[in-house]
């Protein structure tokens, strides 16, 4: 390489730090500058800097020539898995729905033999209080109506009356 050679004839005055990242970004990016450039000779080739080497090669030529039908068959593939893309997702979205369908209705098994232990207990204990045990609809809406009853008592204290006045 012309960078090492000069660093060695003339010592640390030759040494450039920039140029050296410079010319490591340029061998890390050379495929890619590569096919890009084949990209662009073949959309403008009558631009000056296609008769400088390696640009004015047979090869690059050939290349440049079989890069633009493998791009173009790779374009085709991506639209029409595009295409498919709404299929894909409706089939990932039921297979999410019926995962959530499973797992609730085990939930609430779950939840239902829960509740029935608990009414269990609560007719245990209520048998020996003398009150006739309460049906699980009587005791739904027992406690539906003492929520109302304290939602709209809350209700009523945080809302000021209604004043006519304006207040500037």
């Amino acid at each position: 390489m012309a960078y090492t050679a000069r660093v060695e004839e003339y010592g640390n005055k030759a040494v450039d730090h920039s140029l050296r990242n410079v010319l490591q970004l340029l061998v890390q990016l050379r495929t890619i500058l590569l096919q890009d450039a084949a990209v662009l000779y073949s959309k403008y080739p009558k631009c000056s800097i296609w008769s400088y080497a390696p640009f004015s090669s047979n090869e690059f030529r050939q290349y440049a020539s079989s890069s633009i039908k493998v791009l173009e068959e790779a374009e085709c593939n991506a639209k029409r898995q595009f295409e498919q893309l709404p299929e894909k997702i409706a089939v990932s979205f039921q297979g999410a729905v019926q995962t959530f369908d499973i797992k609730q209705a085990l939930h609430q098994e779950e939840m239902r033999g829960q509740l029935e232990m608990i009414l269990g207990l609560i007719s245990d204990r209520s048998s020996s209080v003398e009150s006739p045990p309460l049906s699980e609809l009587e005791r739904m809406e027992k406690c539906s109506k003492k929520r109302k009853s304290r939602y709209s008592e809350d209700y009523q204290r945080k809302i000021p009356p209604f004043s006519h006045h304006i207040i500037y």
